[in-house]
């Protein structure tokens, strides 16, 4: 009897793998949502002031924040879009002044095309974005709507989790409210994504 039952056994089995191997698939390993959080930094970053050209300070401080975004996929090719919200204190670095800590927040929104590299996605990000300034001494509440551009690889630890590495160049000018300060700066964030 057991030459009988393992072999059918084996094709119960066998079948299901089989159909599900044959079927194809209308959408490639990075297709679909995710949402995930951050952690950055600056690698560079300049505040100056329209009234004092020859001025030029520093944001220096880390932050933090979450991304939300969907993509889809032609083949290779990835393409779709993404906002994030971040929130940092930096502080304000001059050379012969005082610093000053701020509390900074950042909204992004953007598109990103990328192409599929099996578990690496490298791609470009372009976008809007809109920093304030909080409750800062010397500023108050001012923000400004800027734009950013940068680059990035992601990598599949799973079936539904990733982790990547983005550098974000942005730039901010006329903010609201009197002052007269410009932002230019290129942050550097570590990302955990699930992917849905």
């Amino acid at each position: 009897m057991n030459r009988f039952l393992l072999p059918l056994l084996a094709m119960a089995f066998a079948s299901p793998v089989a159909a599900q191997s044959s079927l194809p698939s209308s959408e490639g390993g990075w297709a679909g949502g995710h949402l995930g959080i951050q952690l950055g930094m600056p690698i560079s970053s300049s505040l100056t002031f329209d009234s004092a050209p020859g001025i030029e300070s520093e944001l220096d401080g880390m932050s933090g924040g979450v991304q939300i975004g969907f993509r889809r996929q032609t083949n290779a090719f990835v393409y779709g879009g993404e906002a994030a919200f971040l929130v940092s204190e930096p502080v304000i670095e001059q050379m012969g002044a005082p610093d000053v800590d701020v509390r900074v927040t950042t909204t992004r929104l953007g598109a990103q095309a990328g192409y599929d590299l099996g578990r690496f996605l490298p791609y470009g990000t372009l976008g809007v974005a809109r920093m304030t300034f909080q409750d800062t001494v010397g500023f108050g509440d001012t923000s400004s709507f800027g734009t950013f551009a940068g680059l990035g690889v992601e990598y599949q630890l799973g079936e539904s989790t990733s982790v990547g590495l983005q550098a974000v160049r942005e730039n901010f000018e006329n903010f609201n409210e009197g002052a007269d300060i410009n932002v230019t700066q290129t942050n550097v964030s570590v990302q955990f994504n699930i992917r849905y």
